[in-house]
């Protein structure tokens, strides 16, 4: 049974009025000052989790590149401890290096256990604890623990991963992806360019509509 929903959410109504508010605080001041005002969302949705959901496996939203994407959380409410299931960040973890050594520790994980077609849920999940744990070792975490009101940014290169959640409400953390212009990796964060080859056509104040300067206008 699924206990965990990434839900992709239109601008528009209460999700812009929201997303406008967070970006008049300090983390708009950092949008700002890391990226043009001219850079495109790329991303906007709500991550959904409810009692039962365990940990997800550690991975980036992008891999590595020189291009950067910066995603804001704004968690819909009170997260004070790791049962609720706050994400996980490692910091220093958006390099090259860390990547390849994720690369290196999912494979040694791969040989030690075996490699099984058929794993069972509680297989995969032990699997992904185990290497929670292991890359804990190397790189330490941050847990992001938050308050109502408060929001975070995080680099999409960055490994990190939805903690488990024990108890508590479900936890609704709406999300934004802000990209360096005519930049489009491969990966999770860019849902709402599925559709590029249309997006190019679009007409010029469409696409400015969907831009971090505009959208706090």
């Amino acid at each position: 049974e699924c206990r965990r929903w990434d839900l992709r959410l239109r601008l528009g109504g209460p999700v812009r009025l929201a997303l406008q508010a967070a970006l008049r605080g300090s983390a708009g001041e950092v949008l700002r000052a890391l990226l043009p005002g001219e850079a495109p969302l790329v991303e906007l949705g709500a991550l959904v989790a409810v009692i039962g959901a365990p940990a997800q496996p550690l991975h980036s939203d992008t891999p590595f590149q020189q291009q950067r994407l910066l995603t804001l959380f704004l968690p819909l409410q009170a997260l004070p401890c790791s049962s609720q299931g706050p994400t996980v960040m490692l910091p220093q973890t958006h390099c090259a290096a860390a990547h390849a050594a994720l690369k290196q520790l999912k494979r040694r994980q791969a040989l030690q256990a075996g490699i099984t077609t058929l794993a069972t849920e509680d297989v995969r999940d032990a699997e992904s604890r185990e290497l929670n744990r292991r890359a804990h070792d190397m790189w330490g975490e941050r847990v992001c623990t938050a308050q109502v009101g408060e929001a975070f940014l995080m680099d999409s290169r960055l490994l990190h991963y939805g903690g488990a959640k024990s108890e508590g409400p479900e936890r609704v953390v709406l999300y934004a992806t802000f990209a360096t212009p005519h930049c489009c990796p491969y990966g999770s964060t860019y849902t709402l360019r599925y559709y590029l080859w249309w997006y190019t056509h679009m007409a010029s104040s469409t696409k400015q509509e969907m831009t971090l300067s505009h959208i706090l206008s």
